[in-house]
């Protein structure tokens, strides 16, 4: 399993290859916008898990993000921002000179990427649901991963202190303040991605 994954990573990269190649034979890297993300990452035996899947633990939920528009911004270098993938169209609607409609979830870093005012986002809001079964809510910040289901187990990791999700701390008593501020982060941000549906304007 984990051979065919990175056989289909490396796959991947081939083709992309090809992509950038024909950019640059045609003069046209400098005033191209290229962004490369993934809608999510793969368990490969990590937790004794396999594929994608609940509770939006790094191994799955984490994805790479690369940008290059050098006409607008030079080598950014590894940030370690938070970003969302509801982020990626406002970003590249700003980018393009577009006003971003209202009702459109996430928010732009054209300002990370140009050095400009940006205001980084306190937490990222992760959620899985199968439907008519199980569903996960997560919140994660720099420094802690909170993660609630629908039959009320709790996960929480101490993100600085175990970077690879190990240890369950959600029951421990020195943790107990933590907990109630993620439990509070995640309701916040809960209640952020409602307020995005359209408006009614009429019988539909």
């Amino acid at each position: 399993v984990v051979a065919s994954y990175y056989a289909l990573v490396s796959h991947v990269d081939d083709q992309i290859g090809r992509i950038l190649a024909a950019v640059d034979a045609l003069g046209l890297r400098e005033n191209t916008l290229i962004l490369f993300t993934s809608d999510h990452g793969e368990h490969l035996g990590d937790h004794g898990l396999a594929a994608k899947g609940p509770p939006g633990l790094d191994s799955c939920a984490r994805v790479p993000l690369i940008v290059s528009y050098p006409a607008r911004f030079g080598p950014l270098g590894v940030r370690d921002e938070l970003i969302e993938a509801v982020d990626l169209a406002p970003t590249i609607l700003d980018l393009c000179g577009v006003q971003t409609p209202p009702v459109m979830q996430g928010r732009s870093f054209r300002g990370l990427l140009e050095g400009t005012d940006y205001t980084p986002r306190r937490s990222a809001f992760i959620e899985h649901r199968v439907p008519f079964g199980a569903s996960w809510k997560t919140v994660v910040s720099q420094e802690h991963k909170y993660c609630v289901s629908n039959r009320g187990e709790e996960l929480l990791f101490d993100l600085t202190r175990d970077p690879h999700e190990l240890h369950n701390v959600a029951g421990a008593p020195e943790y107990a303040g933590t907990l109630a501020g993620m439990r509070a982060e995640l309701l916040r941000r809960w209640f952020d991605v409602e307020r995005q549906y359209l408006l009614r304007t009429a019988a539909y």
